[in-house]
């Protein structure tokens, strides 16, 4: 179904404001369509001279599990003697439940992105995918955090001002992460905060009127 149209995967075409991160792999770079079309018109409202680093896109579930599976060991390797259950809760902040709580790159709505200059990533005031600082004081994984340098400061709005420009909505706990017509997006729109953060507050499926196949298994077989 990579006809193009709304709901469908297409490749991410790269350009001189979109460039896709090296090692990435071909299957995980692609979006939907709509999807597609909005991160490009982000990246061509860029100041000249900078562009969009695509980091990562879409993901199958079997990858999400995958993503999933590492933080977890990382954080019981942290936590020794911490239960299951309190595990999986402070994973479910870095790396979306794959079964529970799809993440919005299973459906092709997330994207993980950066900003380049002259062909070099700016500075974010951490790595993309360095979890070291969270659970701390000054989690700089998070898109506001304490102790940033205002020129990351700055470097994070510019990248949240040209994402919001297109429709995206970031994830707070990940200055990397946007997503557009996902659960996150309906939850911030409505409510104003992340949904990881207000359980019970959910946004009901069938309030999902705008893209009728969000999360659907379907996507795993687009290979």
């Amino acid at each position: 179904m990579e006809d193009g149209k709304a709901g469908g995967l297409v490749a991410i075409e790269a350009g001189p404001r979109l460039a896709i991160r090296d090692g990435l792999a071909g299957a995980s770079r692609r979006l939907r369509a709509d999807v597609h079309a909005r991160l490009q018109r982000a990246a061509a409202g860029l100041p000249e001279g900078m562009a969009l680093l695509v980091l990562d896109a879409f993901r199958t579930q079997s990858q999400q599990f995958a993503s999933w599976n590492r933080r977890f060991a990382a954080l019981a390797r942290l936590h020794p003697g911490m239960p299951p259950t309190e595990l999986a809760e402070l994973c479910r902040r870095d790396v979306a439940d794959p079964v529970n709580k799809p993440s919005g790159h299973q459906s092709g709505a997330a994207v993980d992105v950066t900003l380049l200059r002259g062909g070099g990533e700016l500075d974010m005031g951490c790595a993309y995918g360095d979890f070291s600082s969270r659970g701390t004081a000054a989690d700089r994984v998070r898109m506001a955090c304490p102790g940033l340098l205002p020129a990351q400061v700055a470097n994070r709005a510019l990248l949240a001002r040209a994402m919001a420009a297109a429709g995206f909505v970031n994830y707070p706990d990940e200055w990397w992460h946007f997503s557009h017509g996902d659960r996150l997006w309906a939850q911030v729109l409505r409510h104003g905060h992340d949904d990881a953060t207000r359980p019970d507050e959910q946004v009901a499926r069938g309030d999902y009127v705008h893209v009728g196949v969000i999360d659907s298994p379907f996507f795993e077989t687009l290979r």
